[in-house]
């Protein structure tokens, strides 16, 4: 019984330990869990069609507030139509439009090695859209109203992944469009991702399959992006120079990999030991 017991709350304690690695820095415990190697940036599927750029984000009227929402299509609502979100909260938002509208696409990050666990870094969306008659596949910045040029030259993400790239510009598509002068120190030292359109359909998916509402929009996002982790349903970002991303980051993969792994190990241990002690008590 004692040996028992002993082993129990040794268990019990690794998982606080885990617990605690992940509440000390939400952010980074997702980032840790769902980079991963690539060996490249697939082609996208343009026989799927292609997006009249002007009309879908032209239309987007820009006001900059944050859009926590975790329902899809409440958080479309609050991006697409109504203009909300930080950038990566508006091209996951347009993503729930491609989706549904059978449109391939890209989440693209771009990451710096210092700043990746603190949240620093840009989202575009990569896509292959029309524009002013011509067809091609590139970046489009949503939360900025722009198509991505440089040299005056729409860019896709082969030129962005291999800087430096010369003249960072716009085309606005809309009134409401901003001109960020982030580029051209940012992406000095920016490492490339992806998000592929099957894990965000994936993760909607999930989501519209477990979400109820708490009544507050940032809690939330929390909890069920926790739960979509926890259970595998979270988007990955896949990196093709994923050893240069973290090469600083060693002791955080093995420390927030390690508490994900306890943690789910918790899903089949917590129960057993539970259903185990039940037996016993009833013999």
């Amino acid at each position: 019984m004692l040996r028992r017991f002993h082993a129990y709350a040794a268990y019990g304690l690794l998982l606080l330990g885990a617990i605690a690695v992940a509440a000390s820095n939400p952010l980074l415990f997702q980032k840790m869990n769902t980079l991963r190697r690539a060996e490249g940036i697939p082609d996208l599927d343009t026989s799927r069609g292609f997006v009249d750029i002007a009309s879908v984000v032209g239309r987007i009227p820009l006001n900059g507030h944050e859009v926590w929402c975790v329902d899809p299509a409440t958080r479309w609502r609050g991006t697409v139509l109504e203009g909300g979100g930080n950038c990566s909260q508006m091209c996951f938002g347009l993503a729930y439009q491609l989706d549904r509208e059978g449109v391939d696409y890209q989440i693209i990050h771009m990451l710096t090695p210092k700043g990746v666990g603190h949240g620093d870094g840009h989202t575009v969306i990569r896509l292959p859209y029309r524009f002013d008659g011509v067809e091609r596949v590139g970046l489009v910045d949503v939360s900025f109203g722009s198509i991505l040029t440089g040299d005056g030259v729409p860019l896709d993400v082969a030129q962005v992944a291999a800087p430096p790239v010369e003249g960072w510009g716009h085309i606005p598509l809309n009134a409401a469009a901003r001109f960020p002068n982030y580029h051209d120190d940012f992406l000095v030292d920016a490492v490339i991702g992806y998000v592929p359109p099957s894990e965000v359909h994936d993760y909607y998916a999930f989501i519209q399959r477990v979400y109820f509402s708490l009544g507050a929009d940032k809690p939330e996002k929390y909890v069920f992006d926790g739960l979509a982790l926890l259970l595998g349903h979270l988007p990955e970002v896949y990196v093709p120079e994923y050893d240069r991303l973290l090469r600083t980051h060693r002791l955080d993969l093995f420390l927030h990999r390690g508490a994900l792994a306890v943690m789910r190990s918790a899903l089949l241990i917590v129960p057993g030991i539970l259903g185990f002690e039940a037996l016993r008590r009833r013999r």
